[in-house]
């Protein structure tokens, strides 16, 4: 009896002699189209590149290389499009560099490694520029810091000292009775006072700038601290110096004053009876020792058997003083 092979088998026995038929065929024709096979991948990755700069490297790449099946559409591609990334890659250093690592013997690449050097020039210029214009900003913020410390300092020193007279109340006591906070400003601080005679007297210059004409113009408060002795005691004390509200004025609103300019002067005084009235608070308070000012008297506080008087200069030979004394004595002059 005869058997005849399943159907499957048959199938599978065709199959794999028809494969082997076309492998000893095409053995040849596949070396030959290998390089074909290798050319399409380069172009491929063109083709599939995402972004504009992986493209041009691709295809710079493939062009580099002799022959190639796409050499003449991948030209023109790149004859339309590097000249556009070469002129939006001319005023950034970025995109220039990248440039240069994407087409390092591209077309442009000599002109874009001169425009390199040029902005990286530029660059070292500005920085320089820049350093130069911040030292000269950091100079001007240090005089105006600087400026602003010294009226900051002024105006406090000034303030420190009314507080401190108003408030010693034992007149008629020793200087070495007087407050200990008032005996080590007067005689232990720089510059330090001296006695002579019934004067003890302290001189102080502080100086302060104001901005005038876009300058800032130095400017010196001149003024004294006495202190009236009678019989080894303390009667009355003052300060007291040329166009001192004037100084005040200029401090404060950081605009010039005189005695010329009456406008100018008047507002100075204004404020610089706003300061006095501020340091007075504390120990000689408005709401009860408030009494009224007349003529140049402009500030009048009175109480607990003392007495400040803020009187202004009437010329430039006159100066402006602060007067603290006794009620019912009399007052300094």
């Amino acid at each position: 009896m005869q058997f005849l092979p399943c159907e499957g088998t048959v199938r599978r026995h065709i199959v794999g002699g028809l494969a082997a038929l076309w492998l000893l065929s095409s053995c040849g024709a596949w070396h030959q189209g290998s390089a074909g096979v290798d050319d399409y991948a380069r172009y491929r990755s063109f083709r599939t590149a995402p972004t504009l700069e992986s493209k041009l490297a691709h295809c710079w790449s493939y062009l580099q290389e002799d022959g190639g099946g796409f050499r003449r559409e991948l030209h023109t591609w790149l004859q339309q499009h590097e000249p556009r990334y070469f002129r939006e890659s001319w005023n950034s250093r970025p995109k220039l560099r990248r440039y240069l690592s994407v087409l390092a013997e591209g077309p442009h690449s000599a002109q874009v490694a001169r425009r390199l050097e040029e902005l990286r020039l530029r660059a070292q210029e500005v920085v320089i520029a820049d350093a130069e214009f911040f030292a000269h900003a950091q100079r001007l913020e240090d005089r105006l810091a600087a400026a602003e410390r010294g009226r900051s300092d002024f105006t406090r020193e000034l303030s420190l000292w009314v507080a401190q007279l108003a408030g010693h109340k034992r007149w008629g006591s020793r200087t070495s009775e007087l407050p200990h906070e008032l005996i080590y400003h007067f005689r232990l601080s720089k510059p330090y006072g001296r006695c002579r005679g019934d004067v003890c007297e302290k001189n102080l210059t502080l100086e302060y700038a104001i901005p005038h004409d876009s300058k800032l113009v130095p400017r010196e408060a001149i003024y004294d601290v006495k202190l009236y002795l009678e019989g080894g005691g303390v009667v009355a004390a003052q300060l007291r110096g040329p166009g001192l509200f004037d100084r005040v004025g200029e401090a404060t609103q950081l605009r010039a004053s005189s005695m010329n300019d009456s406008l100018a002067r008047a507002e100075s005084i204004g404020f610089a009876v706003q300061l006095v009235a501020a340091s007075l608070q504390s120990v000689m308070p408005a709401a009860t020792c408030k009494r009224d000012a007349i003529g140049e008297v402009v500030l009048v506080r009175e109480c607990d058997g003392q007495r400040v008087e803020m009187v202004v200069g009437l010329d430039a030979s006159d100066d402006d003083r602060i007067d603290f004394f006794p009620v019912n004595s009399v007052e300094a002059q």
